[in-house]
């Protein structure tokens, strides 16, 4: 059962990496570096946060505006 969760969070991992590649592509970049795809991925790390920390105010319904 390890096996299993183990390589469905390497799958997710690897998924990642494909799909910040591809959205430099259709960004503009012909080929890509590690550089380039590691700057996607930590920018959605900021975004992330950023809306973790903005749902604290009023949960994201705009009800409280």
């Amino acid at each position: 059962m390890d096996q299993i969760i183990v390589s469905e969070r390497f799958y997710i991992l690897q998924m990642r990496y494909v799909a910040a590649y591809l959205l430099a592509v259709i960004g503009g970049k012909a080929s890509p570096t590690q550089n380039d795809i590691e700057k996607i991925l930590s920018s959605d790390k900021k975004a992330a946060k950023e809306d973790s920390e903005s749902d604290d105010d009023d949960m994201g319904f705009g009800l409280f505006d």
